[in-house]
């Protein structure tokens, strides 16, 4: 089966969102399954994983501060 999350918040980010992702991402590919992850691009130096997709976001007003800045 073809599986696709989408998702705000995504590793590099450490959160319980990107970890339960994460952890179902591995679980259904462990099942046979393929699985695509689409997730904001953020501004750190990161290696993605196979299926991971990123894609340009607009952050919060009070979370540029927390992800470093945005170009």
């Amino acid at each position: 089966m073809k599986i696709v999350y989408s998702t705000d918040n995504y590793h590099p980010r450490i959160s319980g969102i990107a970890t339960s992702v994460d952890r179902f991402k591995k679980y259904l590919e462990k099942r046979g399954h393929e699985v695509h992850v689409f997730a904001p691009w953020y501004p750190d130096e990161y290696d993605d994983p196979p299926r991971v997709y990123r894609f340009r976001s607009i952050g919060l007003f009070f979370t540029k501060r927390q992800m470093g800045g945005w170009p």
